[in-house]
């Protein structure tokens, strides 16, 4: 394919000229006019139902949008636009055509490369609430987060820690975790 962003349209048609069905689409990186940005500032000139109405002409579904940030950042400075980025995805990822919107968990090293403590239980519990606020945050816009396991983040396993509604106070709408 092509790593150059174009509209929604002909993206759409790209996609479907290559025989598939079915794609994660990652709406930052691959759609034209469309920015939204993880300082926050959103840039929206491309209506987001245009871009789900574009692969529907083309017989294709995007069920997943994937907004990848790192929710383990040690830096909430850093972390705080990051999360408001991922915000912006769940607030229109049913008009990108899908309902879920999916991410990765990160590291405690802000530039993504493996840190000693990614596999502790402290590392998890700072998670735990970070998970949770987003997905109260993707229940007010009938959607659904993602959780993309990774063998060097924090969360690398679905067996590396328990369900944490079974260890940790965290609101209802975290248990779809």
């Amino acid at each position: 394919m092509t790593s150059a962003k174009l509209p929604a349209d002909q993206l759409a048609s790209r996609i479907a000229a290559q025989g598939l069905c079915c794609v994660q689409l990652a709406v930052n990186k691959a759609i034209a006019g469309l920015d939204l940005t993880p300082a926050g500032t959103t840039s929206i000139p491309v209506s987001p139902g245009t871009i789900g109405r574009a692969f529907a002409r083309h017989n294709l579904k995007s069920p997943s949008s994937v907004a990848t940030i790192n929710l383990s950042h040690p830096d909430p400075a850093a972390r705080d636009p990051l999360i408001a980025f991922f915000k912006e995805h769940l607030r229109y990822a049913r008009d990108f055509g899908g309902s879920i919107v999916a991410t990765e968990t990160g590291s405690l090293n802000p530039d993504w490369s493996f840190h000693s403590d990614n596999p502790s239980e402290s590392a998890y519990r700072a998670l735990v609430p970070v998970i949770a606020g987003l997905v109260a945050e993707a229940e007010h816009f009938g959607t659904i987060v993602g959780i993309e396991a990774v063998a060097s983040h924090v969360l690398n396993s679905p067996r590396a820690h328990p369900p944490p509604t079974r260890r940790h106070p965290v609101p209802q709408s975290a248990n779809r975790l």
